[in-house]
């Protein structure tokens, strides 16, 4: 089945540049930093995937051998979700949203290395002491009532007046 305007080959060569189906037009076409990168989200709003589509990867609901970095904000990757440790068991790399944000600012795929979450005591490269403090402020609030005195100063007249 052929056109009948045959004649008109802009349109098409216009088309066939639109879809982002082809990757061979996609490699050539040098569409963004994350050409050929497959992401899943973890802890972060789906709409954010528009950020890594739009600089040219792929986004898919759950984390597959295809996917080659989760973006997870902070407080997901605290929890260990599933997902962050089937990415933790399988070495795809974990990274904070400001890996996509900077790398498409940049219009190059920075190095992930810079942007990993991690482990609390593995946080040497992260300008990050305000978070350790934060985390171990969180534990004393459930202590305070359940047994363990530890943290006695702030609630010594409440409990023992």
């Amino acid at each position: 089945q052929q056109h009948p305007h045959r004649n008109m080959p802009p349109k098409r060569k216009v088309a066939d540049a639109a879809p982002a189906s082809t990757p061979a037009t996609t490699a050539m076409s040098d569409s963004g930093p994350f050409d050929g990168l497959v992401f899943t989200l973890a802890g972060v709003p789906p709409a954010f995937g528009k950020n890594i589509q739009d600089a040219g990867g792929e986004v898919l609901a759950t984390l597959t051998k295809r996917v080659t970095h989760v973006v997870a904000d902070e407080d997901e990757f605290a929890k260990n979700s599933a997902k962050i440790r089937k990415a933790k068991e399988t070495g795809v790399p974990i990274v904070s949203i400001g890996f996509v944000t900077d790398s498409v600012a940049k219009g190059k795929k920075l190095n992930e290395t810079d942007y990993a979450l991690k482990e609390e005591e593995e946080e040497e490269e992260d300008p990050a002491p305000a978070k350790a403090a934060k985390s171990e402020d969180a534990p004393s609030r459930p202590t305070r009532g359940k047994g363990k005195a530890k943290e006695e100063p702030a609630a010594k007249s409440e409990t023992k007046a």
